[in-house]
C-alpha cells in the first residue's frame, strides 16, 4: 500500500488545500462587530484537529512529529486570535514540513518493503516520489505532485492519461 491508498494520508491530503489557502487581504477579512453571526472563531476551531491528530498518533509517531505540532501549538499560545493563527500558520511552513515528512517516510517504508520483490517499477516509483516530495516548496504543491503521481500510476479513478 502506498501513501496515496493509505486513508490516513488520503484524509490529510484533503484537507491541505484548506489549510495552504491565501489569506485575504485585511479589507476582506471578517470584522467583530459584536453580533454572533460576525464574531472571529475562536482558534479552538481551528486548532482541535491539531490536538485531536497528535493525541491520536501511535508514540513512534508522535515521537517523529512532536517538533510539527509543537510548532502549531506555540504559534496558538502566540496568537492573538485565529485570524491571527491562520496567518502564522501561513507565514510558517510547518504543514508542508509535517506533511512532507509523512509521504517521504511513507514513500521509504514502501521502498523498502518492496525491496524482496526486484520491482523496477516500484523502485522508480518510490525514489522519485522521494526525490519530487523532497524539493515541493508548498503544501498546495506537494498535493498537486502526489495526485499527479498517483493519476499516471493508475491508482486513480478519474481517467488522466500521462
Amino acid at each position: 500500500m502506498t501513501f496515496v491508498s493509505d486513508p490516513t494520508y488520503t484524509e490529510l491530503f484533503q484537507l491541505l488545500p484548506e489549510l495552504s489557502t491565501d489569506v485575504p487581504p485585511p479589507s476582506e477579512r471578517p470584522v467583530d462587530t459584536g453580533t454572533d453571526t460576525d464574531a472571529i472563531p475562536p482558534i479552538i476551531t481551528y486548532t482541535a484537529a491539531y490536538h485531536t491528530a497528535f493525541n491520536l498518533l501511535p508514540p513512534d509517531d508522535r515521537e517523529k512529529q512532536s517538533e510539527y505540532y509543537q510548532r502549531i501549538f506555540d504559534m496558538e499560545e502566540a496568537a492573538t486570535d485565529s485570524l491571527d493563527f491562520n496567518i502564522m500558520m501561513l507565514e510558517d511552513d510547518v504543514v508542508l514540513d509535517l506533511t512532507r515528512v509523512m509521504v517521504i517516510e511513507a514513500a521509504v517504508k514502501t521502498l523498502e518493503r518492496a525491496a524482496e520483490l526486484h520491482s523496477p517499477t516500484i523502485d522508480f516509483q518510490q525514489k522519485h516520489a522521494i526525490d519530487t516530495y523532497s524539493k515541493v516548496k508548498t503544501a498546495s504543491e506537494l498535493v498537486f505532485e502526489a495526485t499527479f503521481m498517483a493519476e499516471c500510476s493508475g491508482q486513480s479513478t478519474n481517467g488522466i492519461q500521462c
